[in-house]
């Protein structure tokens, strides 16, 4: 059976931003819920009040393939991740959806989507995600190219928006520069 896929607002706002939600929704969508978790639709709706991220925000909201949020069972799991990804000159609320993603993915035995890099590195050191377990943008493209859903041009610009538009975890094949 397919592992849930447990999306943070990094990545479903880099995609968004980008229009490619629907290669998400292709590769994914037909794998058990939870999609996403109360703080990273918490985090698409703040989105909505700022100027640059206001459409492709309500874009994420619009998305019915991503279902109801699920919260993970585990608040102090959450709690403690979260202090972990978090500076100290940091808002409580920051890096909750990561944090929140990364406990839900696991407690699911599912996967975690990002493209945060402090994330990315956290979860990908844990015994329970792994590397094997935690994918980015880069690969979502890489599967959309494999299954004939994007054209590897089609990858390279969407690649390159993402890169070129917003920090982005990458050591992939489609790296132009």
């Amino acid at each position: 059976m397919a592992q849930p896929v447990i999306y943070d607002t990094c990545l479903l706002s880099h995609m968004a931003e980008i229009d490619r939600l629907p290669v998400l929704e292709y590769l994914y969508s037909d794998r058990p819920t939870p999609r996403w978790t109360p703080a990273v639709k918490r985090e698409v709706v703040k989105g909505t009040k700022v100027p640059r991220s206001r459409d492709f925000c309500h874009r994420i909201l619009n998305l019915t393939w991503l279902e109801d949020p699920i919260e993970p069972k585990d608040t102090s799991a959450v709690l403690y991740l979260r202090s972990q990804l978090s500076k100290s000159d940091q808002s409580q609320s920051a890096n909750m959806g990561e944090a929140e993603s990364i406990i839900l993915a696991r407690e699911v035995s599912g996967s975690f989507m990002t493209n945060d890099f402090g994330a990315y590195g956290y979860a990908g050191r844990t015994e329970y995600l792994g590397t094997s377990r935690v994918l980015t943008a880069c690969d979502a493209l890489h599967e959309a190219y494999n299954y004939n859903q994007m054209s590897l041009s089609d990858v390279e610009q969407a690649h390159d928006q993402i890169r070129l538009e917003r920090n982005m975890i990458c050591e992939c094949q489609f790296k132009s520069s």
